[in-house]
This record gives C-alpha cells, structure tokens and sequence, in this order.
C-alpha cells in the first residue's frame, strides 16, 4: 500500500510541475510547421521563401532548426562581408546581442544548485560593502529580481558601449560608473535592464572567485565544447573568434522618402559592451546551437542535476492573470503554444534563440543585419503565434487614458520632465470598441476579461495582460517582454501636464519681458531708474539661461560617471534662477524704483514659479540617476 501511496504522489506532483512548465492556459498556437525530420523538406522551403521575399533587407544571416536528435534544417545566406565577397558559412561570427543574459542565467542556476547562491537572498550578501550606492528602496533587491528584470532599475542613462577599446573597464568600475537610478519597489513594476543583468554577472564572480569570462569558459563553453564563441568585450578571450570577427561587416538598411530599401555598409562596426554579461558574446551559429539544444537535453550537461534545469524552466514571474511571464531569465509566450527563449541586437546585429520543450525542438538564428526584416518572421513561420483566444462574453474595461512606459531612462532626477513627455502612452475611445495609440496607428482590443490584444503598423499581434489594483481600476498593462505600461492617474497627469505649461510659459514671459526691456533700456540711460532697469534687464535674462541649460540635457547615453556633463546645466539652471529672484528682490529694495510706474510684479511672479518649477521637476538634481 505504502509503494501505491508513493506512486500517486510522484505521478501526482509530476502531473503539477509539467502543468507550471507547460501550461496550456487559454493560449493557442495559430499556423507553424510541424518541426519533425519527415518536414525537413518544407521547413527549408517555407524559410528560403521568406528569405527570397524580403532579400532586399538582409545581407547575410545563419540559422538552424533542430530537434534534439537531429538539425532539421540549416541555411547560411548572403554576405558575411560583401566588400570582400565573402559569404556567410558555419564559420561567420556574429555578435549575439542580449541572448548572452542566458549564460548569466546559467551561471546563477549553477551556483544555486552548488549552494553558493541563494536566488532569494538580499544580493548586497554577496557584494562587496557599501557596493550598490544608487538602491531607493528598504526591500532588498534578490538574483530572483534581476533574473525577472523586476529589481526596480531605470534603464540606463550612461554610456554602456564605444567604439574605442581602451575605454573598456573591469566589470565592477562599469557598474559603478554606469549604475542607474532604482524608481521601483522591488518586485512592482518589471523594467528590462541590462544594468541589472551585469550586476548578476558581477554576483558570479564575487560568489565563485572567477572574473565572469574565466566562469562562463570553465563551467559553461568547455562542458558543452563550444570553441568558436567569446565573452569578453574584445573577444581576447577566443584567439579564433578574434580574428574572425574582423571579416564580418555589418549592414543597416532603412527606407528612404519614395519607399525604398536603403543599405548602408557600417564595416566592422564594432562597439565594445561595458556591461559585457548583458550582451557581449560573439561566435558562430554553430556554438549557439550547441548551447540551446543543452536546455532541451535529456541530461543537460550545463547542471549536475536534470532538476536545476526543471526549476530554470518553471515560471519565476507570473502577470496578474497567472500566465507566465519570465523563467528564471527566460521569456516565454511570445510564439506557438508558449515558446522559451530569447533574442538579441547590438549595433550591427541581431539573433535568436526559441525552443519547444515540450516537443523538443528549436531554432537560432543570427544575422549582420538591422532592417525592418527581424527574427520574428522565421520564429512565427516555423511555430505560428501564440494567440489568446477572444471570448465572446466578458466584462470590458475603459483602457483609455495615459500610461507610462516602465523602461525609461528618465524616471529620476533632472529628466523626470522628459520622462513625463517622452514615456507617455494615451490610449483613446475609438468608438468601435478598441482604443488608438498615436492617433489610432497602433490598436489595443480587449479581448476576454484580462487580455488585451495590441495591434502593430507592421501587422504584428502583441498581447498585454490588464492589472487591477483592489479598487478594481486599472493599474498597468503587462506584456510578455517584461516591459509595463502603468496607468497614470488622470488627475495626476493633469497636474503634471499645467505644471508645465505654467513653468513653460512663465519662461517665455521672462524672455518676452527681456526683449522688450533690452528696447527700452536706452531711454533710461540717463534717468534716476537707469540701475533698477538693469537690475530688471540682468534678472529677466537668467531664464534664457535655463532653457539653453535644459536643452542640452537631452542625451540618451551620457558618458560613463564620474565626469557627469548634466552637472554643469543643472547648476546654470539653479543658479540662475536663484539669481533672477534674487535680483528682482534687489530690484524692489531700491529706492530709485520707478514710483509712478508699474513694478516688476510679473518678473517676480514668474521668477518664483520658475523656481517651484524646478524644485518639483527636480531640474536641480544632477545625480542620482
């Protein structure tokens, strides 16, 4: 009876965990091709014909599709190098862009199964003291968070690459100098972050005792016998893919003012990844496959225990209607009946890897190309979309409305302004039951209780989960690219909105107020007043030195820290507003005023609300970011 007992049990918890990794949920897969050896012949034949039909926008791309057993289909196409007629082959290098994250992931896992690393832990355990300098929040921050991309990191606002080599820098001073600012409670909003996956990265090393590179070599690319594939930087850790990376140029092709297809030979383009565990491996698409076939193994020889893989691939994060979100750094959902994987870009190139688990096949693609030509199209051909069924009976929200844009850079500090204004998604009533963003070009439909389909320029289907807080009023939009959009309070956003318009016209009046003032001056030379209207002269033209500052605060990288340029525009904002106020009070205090004419009320008035201004719009802060 007892071995009955325990057969049930084991059939029982089997039945769960494949349920939590498999869920059939209330997805459906619509079109694919069945990846079996008998389908080779029309896997090949679907894959050239979608490459034939878009050649005009690719300039050379590798990928394999296999199953566990076998390649079912592999294809080198175009030009690795067309200066040099070239072509691509199993032994072109391309840069894998954000797929690198999963040998992040794996070092983590591997270091959890070991007992070295607990993935709930306060991170700053593992740290060296007093490391993380940029944390807003007391809840700590866990390798669970970073691996969900939900620690509550901005997006990075400085420098994470150059093309110059002597500016890479050990990983623990990339960090520091590119550290973001945390605008989230830990596990609230889920915010894709490369800073984030570097600092898990930096874990491995303090944990194990190995730089990153030195790790990923040892416990990753040497069991699985992967030789053509580098992780640092400048690839000086692979002699072979060194050398080889220099043959493949890379190709960006654009559409110019008639429709047509542009292309631009950017050469080597090469950039060099600060935060390298994020993004940095290079090799060939052989390597690649090698890698993500280990996740579909048997008996996977990345982990001691078949187990360790199991829990990867069990969901990490969940959206609120309980479908799966992230793997354990793992995304899932985007394609069949829930496809595992990940992509990847960096500047010249971009790439794939999605796996079927259940089925035990997959795909890795790479290419030397940024075009409207992506991944996306091979992906869905070979395992169709992965729809949520629309029902014909639920109970319909009002999504219109602003939201925010959870990866932003702008979340702190002296941008917050251009946070506001850039990261703002307006959803409006389009009186056919689906709500328009930028003027109706993208379409969200609510199709079931909790699901919301997004409908791209291109045609593409994206779906966004409604998240409801106990009120029952809408709190963020998830999708399945741990990226939200959060619902902004109406009264809010209306307030933020007057904010501005009030600073930005008190601005203009002070600059309005200067020209006129710059006209008249002369006829006061040789008055009594003639101090006091310079005094009004001097004060009216500090704010146009604040919008001179502002607008050179608008970049998307800044250099890497400490040299912060938005110190200096920051300072010029404060000061010179301080100093406008300031004048403007001298001003009153003299006794040679103007007695029969009007004093400079409207200069004072708007010189203090240029000052609130900036103290509620933060334009003061410099750091912090």
């Amino acid at each position: 009876m007892k071995q009955v007992k325990k057969l049930v049990t084991v059939i029982i918890s089997a039945f769960i965990l494949f349920a939590l990794i498999f869920p059939s949920a209330a997805f459906a897969a619509q079109g694919g091709i069945a990846l079996t050896p008998e389908n080779s012949a029309e896997i090949e034949q679907t894959l050239r014909s979608l490459i034939d039909d878009n050649k005009d926008k690719i300039a050379a791309l590798s990928l394999t599709v296999f199953s566990l057993d076998e390649d079912l289909c592999t294809i080198h196409y175009g030009y690795a190098n067309k200066t040099e007629h070239i072509s691509a082959d199993e032994n072109t290098v391309y840069e894998w862009g954000s797929i690198t994250k999963l040998l992040t992931w794996v070092s983590a896992m591997q270091l959890y199964e070991q007992g070295k690393l607990d993935l709930n832990e306060d991170i700053r355990t593992y740290l060296p003291k007093g490391f993380l300098t940029n944390l807003s929040y007391s809840e700590p921050v866990t390798m669970l968070h970073l691996m969900n991309h939900t620690a509550g990191f901005q997006e990075n606002l400085w420098e994470q690459e150059s093309p110059d080599h002597s500016r890479i820098k050990p990983l623990d001073e990339a960090l520091k100098a590119t550290a973001p600012a945390q605008v989230n409670t830990p596990g609230k909003v889920a915010s894709y972050s490369n800073w984030g996956a570097a600092l898990a990265g930096y874990i491995v090393e303090c944990v194990s005792g190995q730089s990153f590179t030195e790790y990923v070599h040892e416990h990753i690319f040497k069991p699985l016998g992967m030789e053509h594939t580098s992780i640092s930087p400048d690839c000086s850790d692979n002699e072979w893919v060194a050398e080889n990376r220099k043959y493949t140029h890379c190709c960006i092709y654009d559409t110019d003012d008639d429709g047509n297809i542009v292309e631009e030979d950017r050469g080597e383009c090469r950039s060099y990844i600060f935060l390298y565990p994020a993004g940095a491996a290079t090799g060939t698409i052989t390597d690649l496959e090698i890698f993500a076939k280990a996740f579909i193994s048997d008996n996977c020889p990345l982990f001691e225990k078949q187990d360790t893989l199991t829990e990867m691939l069990t969901p990490s994060c969940c959206n609120s209607d309980g479908s799966i979100k992230m793997c354990h750094g793992i995304f899932f959902g985007d394609f069949g009946d829930g496809v595992y994987g990940h992509g990847g870009a960096t500047e010249g190139f971009s790439s794939d890897l999605q796996l079927d688990i259940v089925n035990k096949t997959g795909v890795v693609y790479m290419t030397n190309t940024h075009s409207q030509f992506s991944s996306d199209d091979i992906i869905t051909a070979l395992y169709g979309t992965y729809e949520i069924p629309e029902k014909d009976n639920f109970t319909r929200v009002d999504l219109s409305g602003h939201y925010s844009i959870g990866r932003s850079m702008f979340g702190a500090g002296m941008l917050k302004a251009y946070g506001f204004l850039e990261d703002d998604l307006y959803l409006e009533d389009m009186g056919d039951g689906s709500f328009g963003a930028y003027g109706g070009v993208v379409q969200f439909t609510q199709v079931s209780d909790t699901a919301v389909k997004a409908k791209m320029p291109s045609g593409k289907i994206n779906n966004f989960i409604i998240r409801k807080g106990a009120d029952g009023k809408i709190e963020a939009l998830e999708s399945y690219h741990a990226i939200e959009y959060t619902k902004v309070n109406d009264t809010e956003y209306t307030f933020k909105l007057i904010s501005l318009y009030v600073l930005a016209a008190a601005v203009a009046i002070m600059v309005g107020l200067f020209v006129m003032h710059c006209i008249l001056l002369r006829k006061y030379k040789e008055q009594p007043v003639w101090k006091f209207k310079q005094l009004e002269l001097i004060a009216c033209a500090m704010p146009i030195v604040s919008v001179l500052a502002v607008a050179v605060t608008y970049f998307r990288y800044l250099p890497m820290q400490p040299v912060n340029l938005l110190a200096i525009p920051s300072l010029l904002i404060s000061v010179s507003s301080i100093a406008s106020l300031v004048l403007l009070v001298l001003a009153w205090a003299r006794k040679d005023k103007p007695k029969c004419k009007v004093p400079p009320i409207i200069e004072t008035v708007c010189a203090v609300i240029i000052i609130a201004g900036i103290v509620y719009w933060k334009l003061y802060q410099f750091w912090g970011f």
